[in-house]
């Protein structure tokens, strides 16, 4: 029997090299992808949701970006916040909550993202600075467009 390794041969001469090339900064409508993930820090080996965005709509359609809420008691305030604006003030307004109710609030929302292009260590990349709900007509939010 034959490796399929041994049998397929690629040409990646052609193929563009694999830089990331950050988008512009702004307001994106998007989509939280899946259902987030909670990861512990490199550094720190403290816990995080990790949530993976996909844009909806405009010249990047369907890039993918990644944001993190940090579940450290002095970061709160963003988890608080996403739910609240997702309409969930039960759960942000109670006082023992599960990580995995937060995870399942959040799991394939519609949303808005606000992006900011930097350079961090020589490399373009992105921060979501925020996460917003969606507007009621799916267009950006007058009110964050052009903040940049």
């Amino acid at each position: 029997m034959t490796d399929v390794a041994d049998e397929l041969e690629l040409n990646l001469g052609e193929i563009p090299s694999g830089e990331f090339e950050a988008i512009p900064s702004g307001t994106y409508n998007a989509v939280i992808f899946g259902r987030p993930e909670i990861r512990k820090g490199r550094d720190s080996g403290e816990p995080y949701i990790n949530v993976e965005y996909h844009i909806k709509g405009g010249p990047h359609d369907s890039r993918k970006l990644w944001g993190t809420i940090s579940l450290q008691k002095q970061s709160l305030w963003k988890a608080k916040t996403i739910l609240e604006r997702f309409g969930r003030k039960d759960l942000a307004e109670s006082t023992s909550v599960r990580v995995s109710q937060i995870i399942e609030a959040l799991a394939g929302q519609a949303c808005q993202i606000v992006v900011v292009a930097k350079m961090k260590d020589g490399k373009n990349v992105n921060d979501i600075t925020e996460t917003l709900p969606p507007s009621a007509d799916g267009t950006v939010a007058a009110e964050t467009k052009d903040l940049f």
